[in-house]
């Protein structure tokens, strides 16, 4: 237990990160299609993912297996699959077209890493980091919120076409993740 909680407290920024992430990806779901009934549901599925994935896997289970390539593939499948899993409960309970949440959610999650993994960039200490941050998420976020109350309303024709088109993207993500991985261990070999 005690070399759990060194693993953790020496990623405080990291943690900061996978947090604010989450945050920003609710927040920004939830502006894109309002205040649905089951709303809430979001950052709980995203909340207990980040606790499974970047907390239990990531962090704890990376220190004790992370050299061993079974380990290694597994990661990006699980990231892929719950967020799969995430995305198909949330197009069910808001009752949302499949393509509609998946361009959502790619737009939310790229805008949040663009701003929780590029900020760290500019080089400066990690508390200051985070301030500038959720700074930047603020600007932002009322500059773009009409623009992205706009999407409420919006209805995405051949969303079939659309859904496949945007599963062929992140399966292809995986597939190149564990590619990446089988391929650097037969180099290492």
């Amino acid at each position: 237990m005690k070399e759990i909680i060194e693993i953790l407290s020496g990623e405080f920024y990291g943690l900061f990160c996978g947090i604010f992430g989450c945050v920003i990806d609710s927040i920004l779901m939830i502006t894109l299609f309002g205040k649905k009934k089951y709303s809430y549901i979001l950052p709980e599925m995203l909340g207990l993912r980040f606790v499974i994935y970047n907390v239990g896997l990531l962090l704890i289970a990376n220190h004790f297996y992370g050299g061993q390539q079974w380990f290694r593939l597994m990661m990006p499948t699980i990231a892929s699959a719950s967020t799969f899993l995430i995305m198909f409960l949330t197009t069910f309970l808001w009752k949302e077209q499949l393509a509609k949440v998946l361009l959502g959610f790619c737009l939310c999650d790229f805008g949040g890493i663009a701003i929780v993994y590029g900020v760290p960039s500019l080089g400066f200490h990690p508390v200051v980091n985070a301030i500038l941050s959720i700074i930047i998420f603020l600007i932002i976020y009322k500059i773009i919120t009409p623009l992205l109350k706009k999407y409420q309303n919006y209805r995405i024709k051949h969303s079939y076409i659309c859904s496949e088109i945007l599963i062929v993207l992140i399966l292809s993500g995986w597939l190149s993740n564990f590619l990446y991985v089988s391929i650097e261990d037969s180099v290492a070999a």
